[in-house]
């Protein structure tokens, strides 16, 4: 499993609904600087693959891998491969992105079969309690809309298809969990072709090592395979491509105890100089947008919500994931942020004693002059 996974939506405030890959004018809505689409973003505790099967998580890795060794072995008898320059052909194939992420996309046509998949991904929240007790049920059923709402936001960012269109693709799923991601950067005041700084590259690089092939090709300012990336105008700018990784070793205070002998042992030497392209928030945003929909096929319904104290988990709920229920809830609670409609009065008073905008709330004000 995975934890701590950042997830958004962006939110159009006009027509009320989330922005999907099915949203026909996204680009220009991502790109209006009028707030029309406003930005939602969560963090998923645990994100977790799973199977009703036992050893099927097992047999689902050596499939992928024995997968991955059967199409390395095609492209290096096939002549054609090497003029097409086919990532199978490298050695290094089964630490790849450009050799993964297809893997992965295939292989799960044959496990996610949605009448009865054998594994899946289910979505996981945390809360911690002082004891052994649960929260209020009306409490445990807020937390239940937060966790769909994380839930939401992955399949979106996933190109998962959306209930109300029955599946109909209108544009490319990839390139817009790129957008949405850029737009995400930019919302947060990050220039998105903002370079990666050097120490941050190296331990990068040298905790992950599928980062190499890519590394390499930004070196050598080779395309990494995703167009809305490689054809980016930003590099077509000599000023901003200088990035010479060496710089970092340089300095003296980055080189304790002959440090740069420990990294010229772990890593590729032709990277040691001028890269053509610079490892930006963009290459991060372009292999995470792959990287989201290789996994759209393993998304379920099953999300839980686990109560633990400092001795462990002592329950767990686990429920369905509803789309439309999801999106109601959220067009309630914007519609209440943007001041079109008052607040409600909870479905028990004493919560109101908790709640951080109980002194601004007009409901909670008016409930304490009455006599």
């Amino acid at each position: 499993g995975s934890r701590e996974i950042l997830v958004h939506g962006m939110y159009d405030t006009q027509k009320h609904h989330l922005l999907t890959k099915n949203t026909k004018n996204y680009k220009d809505l991502l790109q209006d600087d009028t707030n029309r689409v406003v930005l939602i973003s969560g963090i998923i505790d645990n994100l977790v693959f799973e199977s009703k099967y036992s050893d099927a998580l097992t047999q689902y890795t050596k499939e992928l891998r024995d997968y991955m060794d059967k199409k390395a072995y095609q492209a290096k008898t096939d002549s054609k491969s090497r003029d097409n320059n086919n990532p199978f052909i490298s050695s290094n194939y089964l630490r790849d992105l450009n050799c993964i992420i297809p893997a992965v996309q295939a292989k799960a046509e044959e496990w996610c079969d949605p009448s009865d998949p054998m594994i899946f991904l289910s979505v996981k929240d945390v809360k911690t309690r002082q004891s052994k007790s649960l929260p209020h049920p009306y409490l445990r059923q807020l937390a239940q809309v937060q966790v769909n709402m994380y839930r939401r936001f992955l399949g979106i960012l996933s190109g998962e298809a959306d209930e109300e269109t029955n599946g109909i693709k209108i544009n490319d799923p990839i390139e817009f969990t790129y957008n949405m991601l850029l737009t995400n950067l930019r919302k947060r005041g990050i220039d998105p072709d903002q370079t990666i700084p050097s120490s941050v590259v190296f331990t990068l690089l040298l905790n992950n090592s599928y980062l190499l092939e890519d590394f390499k090709r930004l070196c050598n300012g080779e395309p990494i395979g995703f167009s809305p990336f490689d054809n980016d105008e930003m590099y077509k700018t000599k000023e901003k491509n200088s990035f010479e990784i060496l710089n970092f070793l340089k300095r003296k205070d980055n080189d304790p105890e002959n440090f740069s002998n420990y990294i010229l042992d772990r890593v590729d030497s032709s990277l040691f100089k001028t890269w053509k392209k610079p490892v930006n928030f963009k290459y991060i945003a372009a292999r995470l947008a792959q990287l989201y929909n290789s996994i759209s096929s393993f998304l379920s319904d099953e999300n839980s919500i686990e109560y633990v104290t400092k001795k462990g988990i002592f329950h767990t709920l686990d429920y369905s994931y509803s789309e439309h229920t999801t999106d109601v809830c959220l067009k309630a609670g914007v519609s209440l942020w943007l001041n079109e409609r008052p607040p409600k009065p909870p479905m028990f008073p004493f919560l109101c004693k908790s709640c951080q905008f109980r002194y601004q709330c007009e409901w909670n004000i008016e409930k304490q002059r009455e006599p």
